[in-house]
């Protein structure tokens, strides 16, 4: 029943945000001659596959932070715009027709994030499809200006946010259902206007439920990750 629904209400919203879809495409490619930005994923079964997000910036140097703030100078302005209203996340409709994704469940990392998850808790939580939004995307809806405001955001992101996000898609398996899934869906366009307010309320209710996941130490590649 979760794939039905995905599938219809994928394919319904590529109809009806088609024209939004064809502007973001079309200014994109005026401004960076690209259009989508596409990064291997890992998903269910930390299987990989590859993510389509509309393109939010321009190449920087090869030794950047593979961790993007808000003050991060590769962003253009439309890409900005993209991310701060979500709409660089619309592309991934497609991921979810094909049935790479779910309309809700853990964010889709990359193989560099998952490999600061401990094994048994990343394969808990991608027992299940990623999503285009989920419990964790909610709580931190704001995440790249969290993240910007830290002095070191890349050691930030991984030794902080990271274990606190992993418990909360820890939380979300653990109880996932069509309440649930429509309480995120619901909450979801809150966390443009409100994501502080958005944020507290996960956060209280479902933050206890699991510990933050403690992160082991690996080496970083260096890389562009958006």
């Amino acid at each position: 029943m979760t794939r039905l629904r995905d599938a219809l209400i994928s394919g319904l919203l590529l109809v009806v945000l088609l024209p939004v879809l064809l502007l973001a495409g079309g200014v994109n490619w005026l401004i960076t001659r690209r259009v989508l930005f596409r990064q291997v994923r890992l998903g269910k079964d930390l299987a990989p596959f590859v993510i389509l997000k509309f393109q939010t910036m321009v190449d920087g140097p090869a030794d950047a932070s593979t961790v993007t703030t808000t003050r991060d100078q590769r962003l253009t302005p439309f890409g900005r715009l993209l991310r701060v209203t979500k709409l660089d996340e619309l592309p991934q409709l497609v991921n979810v027709l094909r049935g790479e994704m779910s309309l809700v469940g853990p964010r889709a990392l990359t193989a560099n994030e998952i490999a600061r998850v401990p094994g048994e808790i990343a394969r808990q939580v991608y027992a299940v499809r990623p999503g285009m939004t989920g419990l964790a995307s909610v709580a931190f809806a704001d995440e790249e200006y969290i993240v910007g405001m830290a002095a070191d955001p890349e050691a930030y992101y991984f030794e902080t946010l990271l274990p606190q996000k992993m418990a909360l898609e820890l939380a979300y398996v653990a109880r996932r259902g069509w309440w649930l899934d429509l309480l995120i869906l619901a909450a979801t366009p809150l966390t443009i206007v409100l994501p502080g307010q958005t944020r507290r309320y996960f956060l209280r209710r479902f933050g206890s439920a699991v510990p933050p996941v403690p992160v082991p130490e690996v080496p970083l590649p260096l890389g562009s990750e958006e």
